[in-house]
């Protein structure tokens, strides 16, 4: 006579079994949305990144009594550039084209960045030498040229205060010449020297406003 085995099913198993059933779902639909439709999904997500709200300017001119014009209305246009991880692969690309519309159109790029060409030197608002020392390290600082320097410092020295730190790194920033200041940021932005000064310069602006946003 053939007994059959008889298996039982506790809850403990059904429970194993009703989680893994559970995990291999979501890990099948995590896969799917990361994996097979990531690149979707991360387009979708730059596209909602940015929300366009038009405000309407007014329109026409203001008179005065006498009927004589004090102000009006002119047309202008603003070129705003998404940054997004696609649009990165073709900044060079895409940037170049545009300054060749600004300058077939003779518009000017704006230009308030403080490292200057031809010859290289930095132009602060400011009169005071010693306030134009304290902005050339704020210059600096603000686009990472101090952390390198507070590296090597702290490798030699461990046990050096952040007040005598900081005092030691400024003087350091002070010696990095206009020219040199200019090389590390066109090393930073990766621009490439096969341009002429004042195309690295012109990306430099640009590359160096996102970094600001």
């Amino acid at each position: 006579m053939i007994k059959k085995k008889e298996f039982n099913i506790t809850r403990y198993t059904m429970l194993i079994t009703i989680m893994l059933i559970i995990f291999s779902t979501i890990a099948g639909r995590l896969f799917f949305l990361q994996v097979v439709e990531g690149q979707e999904y991360k387009e979708r997500s730059n596209n909602k990144s940015i929300r366009q709200i038009p405000n309407a300017a007014p329109r026409g001119k203001i008179l005065d009594v006498k009927g004589s014009v004090l102000a009006t209305s002119t047309q202008g246009y603003m070129l705003v550039y998404n940054q997004t991880d696609d649009s990165d692969k073709v900044f060079f690309t895409t940037m170049s084209e545009v300054f060749k519309i600004l300058d077939e159109s003779d518009e000017n790029q704006q230009d308030d960045f403080e490292l200057k060409i031809n010859p290289f030197r930095f132009e602060f608002r400011s009169d005071d030498e010693e306030t134009r020392k304290n902005l050339e390290i704020k210059f600096k600082r603000d686009r990472g040229l101090n952390e390198d320097i507070e590296k090597s410092i702290k490798s030699k020295n461990k046990n050096i205060s952040d007040d005598e730190l900081k005092v030691l790194v400024n003087k350091e920033l002070l010696k990095i010449s206009p020219e040199d200041t200019f090389k590390k940021l066109v090393k930073q932005y990766n621009i490439s020297s096969a341009y002429s000064l004042e195309q690295q310069r012109r990306f430099m602006i640009v590359k160096d406003t996102l970094s600001r946003i």
